[in-house]
């Protein structure tokens, strides 16, 4: 009983080391490494799908893997975790998509934003002839 007790006293140190180290938690603006590096990827696979999103980003000097880092900064300082921000954004429209992550595009982001005005006046236009 008197070992017993001895070993307990000695285990109870590394049962709360290895509790408090457990494992990483994502909070808003400081994603784990786990979520930011699930972030990067799935936009990366996203990207490497779409021919378009090369011909931008090959326009604006940027890397998929800058871009996907650039994006992921942006959507972790407001979501508390990667799939509460995969849900949110799935949510969101394209064009709502592109705002928030718009400053990531680096000198294209005023021609970016000038098309984007450009296409709401052709919609507005289209909508105004019917």
């Amino acid at each position: 009983m008197k070992n017993l007790m001895k070993l307990s006293l000695y285990l109870l140190p590394f049962t709360f080391l290895l509790i408090s180290c457990g494992g990483e938690t994502s909070t808003k603006g400081n994603w784990s490494s786990s979520d930011m590096d699930r972030c990067t990827s799935d936009m990366i696979s996203e990207m490497k799908d779409d021919p378009e999103s090369e011909e931008i980003l090959s326009l604006s000097g940027s890397t998929m893997k800058e871009f996907a880092t650039c994006a992921c900064e942006k959507v972790e300082e407001l979501y508390e975790s990667e799939s509460e921000a995969s849900a949110a954004l799935d949510e969101m429209s394209e064009e709502e998509v592109g705002m928030l992550i718009l400053s990531c595009f680096g000198d294209m982001e005023d021609l970016i934003k000038l098309g984007m005005e450009m296409e709401d006046e052709s919609t507005s236009e289209e909508n105004d002839e019917e």
